[in-house]
């Protein structure tokens, strides 16, 4: 068990060095912010000539910062909740938006026969009286055969759940998107990130797995003139920190985009769009499939007041097809109408989750398929006790 005053006796041991590190950290905020401030004086011209010989400089302006400021604001002022609301619900009136997520159930020792759940979900809204909004599910079991050699004593490797489950999100989002209308432009969210750094450190064929599924939607955005956007609403990444450490020659720090930007961001106010330009993955885009590895660009965008900036990833053709202002309104009304968080991916989130009365059930009806079935498959007296008195 925890005993408090011990841990208490730990933690003072620490304090200076709580204290130096917490120092440093603001030093660095403070650095970075002011050079942020700085990069917004510097003409394109100035940009391209600092970054000259830097192939993978964390993040490239896309949007001129001299020309509009390297924040953009929002131009609509609300008095009460009720008029946010109110602006949100027009914005959104007519304009399709669907969202993606996904959950998983890994397989149980107690099983005899090894079997993996995934659940992805889908959020469909066409903000129109006339069309009802649709919440659907679809499944897809994992057995040891598709694990491409990661089980290990008959219990599925998380990565082997997590990829299928990747993959099948990107698949569903593709697959909704075929089937909507191109005017007025729908918007798509993806729950996370469209540069995938944890693919990089996966063999190649695993990567590839993650790759293909990532680069087939970005591709039928892309043909079908539909936006999709992947959101991250707490962003880790370091990409203008980066970017600013390279311009500026400021020394290394320990922080994350969103430490500096806080402060200088509004509600409902985003950043310039910038390309990422993240070494660490990006290269293997273009080693994989050409022409994603300088293709994806990011702003952040702050979602209501009190709240962290979140990022946004897109596709640059969204940008060049001037369609980016109407993409970042479309988000700030779901966020609006999801009190900071996009209603869409909320609800999606909440029609995927599988809680640990779904994983019994699950457990319960893949033993009585089994029992039909023949197969040797039994569980144990304990689980179904368990799920008994749930």
């Amino acid at each position: 068990m925890l005993v408090a005053s011990k841990v208490e006796q730990a933690l003072a041991a620490k304090v200076g060095e709580f204290h130096r590190t917490a120092g440093e950290s603001l030093a660095h905020r403070v650095a970075y912010g002011n050079a942020w401030d700085e990069l917004a004086l510097l003409s394109a011209a100035d940009l391209k000539e600092r970054l000259a010989g830097h192939e993978w400089p964390g993040a490239r302006p896309a949007e001129d910062p001299s020309a509009r400021g390297a924040i953009v604001p929002f131009a609509a002022h609300w008095d009460t909740a009720r008029d946010a609301r109110e602006w949100a619900l027009a914005r959104l009136q007519g304009v399709p938006t669907v969202a993606v997520d996904g959950s998983q159930i890994a397989a149980s020792k107690e099983f005899a026969v090894p079997v993996s759940l995934v659940q992805v979900s889908w959020f469909e809204n066409y903000h129109d009286p006339d069309r009802p909004y649709v919440k659907d599910v679809r499944n897809e079991i994992v057995t040891v055969n598709d694990s491409g050699g990661e089980v290990e004593e008959y219990v599925f490797a998380e990565s082997t759940l997590n990829r299928t489950r990747f993959v099948l999100e990107m698949q569903t989002a593709v697959e909704r998107m075929k089937a909507l209308p191109a005017h007025p432009p729908p918007v798509i969210f993806i729950d996370g990130s469209f540069v995938l750094s944890f693919a990089g450190r996966m063999p190649p064929q695993t990567r590839d797995a993650y790759l293909n599924a990532l680069f087939d939607l970005l591709d039928a955005s892309s043909e079908r003139s539909i936006p999709v956007v992947g959101f991250v609403d707490r962003s880790f990444a370091s990409d203008l920190v980066t970017l600013l450490r390279t311009l500026f020659g400021l020394p290394a720090a320990a922080i994350v985009d969103a430490d500096f930007l806080t402060e200088r961001l509004a509600p409902f106010d985003r950043t310039v769009a910038f390309e990422c330009a993240r070494g660490d993955v990006l290269p293997l885009y273009e080693a994989t499939r050409t022409g994603y590895a300088h293709e994806l660009l990011f702003v952040y965008l702050q979602t209501g007041q009190g709240r962290l900036p979140t990022r946004v990833d897109f596709p640059r053709w969204i940008l060049d097809a001037g369609l980016l202002d109407h993409v970042m309104d479309v988000i700030r009304a779901e966020a609006v109408v999801g009190a900071g968080y996009p209603y869409a991916l909320e609800t999606a989130d909440a029609t995927a989750v599988l809680s640990t009365e779904d994983r019994m059930a699950f457990y319960k009806t893949f033993h009585h398929f089994a029992a039909a079935s023949g197969l040797s498959a039994s569980l144990p007296a304990k689980s179904v006790s368990k799920a008994r008195r749930r």
